[in-house]
Protein backbone atom coordinates (compact mmCIF):
# COMPACT_ATOMS: atom_id res chain seq x y z
CA UNK A 1 0.00 0.00 0.00
CA UNK A 2 2.91 2.27 1.26
CA UNK A 3 4.51 1.21 -2.47
CA UNK A 4 1.24 2.25 -4.30
CA UNK A 5 0.88 5.79 -2.51
CA UNK A 6 4.62 6.46 -3.23
CA UNK A 7 4.19 5.90 -7.25
CA UNK A 8 0.69 7.46 -7.10
CA UNK A 9 2.12 10.48 -5.52
CA UNK A 10 5.53 10.36 -7.92
CA UNK A 11 2.96 10.32 -10.97
CA UNK A 12 1.01 13.39 -9.84
CA UNK A 13 4.15 15.56 -9.31
CA UNK A 14 5.21 14.64 -12.76
CA UNK A 15 1.88 15.69 -14.49
CA UNK A 16 1.87 18.73 -12.04
CA UNK A 17 5.14 19.54 -14.00
CA UNK A 18 4.15 18.88 -17.11
CA UNK A 19 0.95 20.74 -16.42
CA UNK A 20 3.46 23.73 -15.49
CA UNK A 21 5.69 22.92 -18.52
CA UNK A 22 2.52 23.44 -20.93
CA UNK A 23 1.80 26.72 -19.34
CA UNK A 24 5.12 28.16 -19.18
CA UNK A 25 5.58 27.41 -23.17
CA UNK A 26 1.83 28.42 -24.03
CA UNK A 27 1.34 31.03 -26.53
CA UNK A 28 -1.09 33.30 -25.45
CA UNK A 29 -1.81 34.55 -29.08
CA UNK A 30 -4.08 32.01 -30.66
CA UNK A 31 -6.19 32.37 -27.61
CA UNK A 32 -9.05 34.82 -26.82
CA UNK A 33 -8.46 37.45 -24.86
CA UNK A 34 -9.41 35.89 -21.64
CA UNK A 35 -7.71 32.75 -22.39
CA UNK A 36 -4.54 35.35 -23.15
CA UNK A 37 -5.10 36.61 -19.94
CA UNK A 38 -5.52 33.79 -18.37
CA UNK A 39 -2.41 32.30 -19.67
CA UNK A 40 0.02 35.10 -18.81
CA UNK A 41 -1.24 35.65 -15.44
CA UNK A 42 -0.24 31.74 -15.12
CA UNK A 43 3.13 32.45 -16.32
CA UNK A 44 3.76 35.33 -13.64
CA UNK A 45 2.40 33.62 -10.99
CA UNK A 46 5.10 30.84 -11.74
CA UNK A 47 8.37 32.88 -12.70
CA UNK A 48 7.56 34.36 -9.25
CA UNK A 49 7.27 31.05 -7.40
CA UNK A 50 10.84 30.32 -9.48
CA UNK A 51 12.12 33.56 -8.27
CA UNK A 52 10.97 33.19 -4.15
CA UNK A 53 12.30 29.41 -4.48
CA UNK A 54 15.96 30.35 -5.73
CA UNK A 55 15.70 33.16 -3.42
CA UNK A 56 15.17 30.76 -0.44
CA UNK A 57 17.94 28.59 -1.89
CA UNK A 58 19.95 31.09 -1.69
CA UNK A 59 19.27 31.91 1.75
CA UNK A 60 19.26 28.84 2.74
CA UNK A 61 23.04 28.30 1.43
CA UNK A 62 21.31 25.57 -0.84
CA UNK A 63 22.69 25.16 -4.55
CA UNK A 64 19.96 25.30 -7.59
Amino acid sequence: MKEQLSVTKKKIKLMEEQSEMAIMTASASQLTQHGSEYVLLRQKRKLEEYKRQIELERDNGDSI
